[in-house]
C-alpha cells in the first residue's frame, strides 16, 4: 500500500474530517444533478417496503 496518496485526518481536529466529507457529498449531488432527498423510485420502494409490514400485521389482526 501506498501511503504517499493515502489520505489522513488529524486527531485533533475531528471537525475538519465531517466538514470535507459533507462537502465531497455535496459535490457529487451537485456534479451528478441527484436530488438528497430521492426520487420516485426510492419512494415507491419505501411504500412497498412499509406496505410488506403493515398488511401482514392487518391480516394476523383480524
Amino acid at each position: 500500500m501506498d501511503t504517499a496518496n493515502t489520505i489522513r485526518f488529524s486527531r485533533i481536529d475531528k471537525t475538519k474530517f465531517f466538514r470535507t466529507l459533507n462537502k465531497k457529498v455535496n459535490n457529487y449531488f451537485k456534479e451528478n444533478n441527484i436530488k438528497k432527498t430521492g426520487n420516485a423510485k426510492l419512494y415507491f420502494k419505501a411504500i412497498v417496503m412499509f406496505s410488506l409490514f403493515l398488511v401482514p400485521l392487518v391480516i394476523l389482526l383480524l
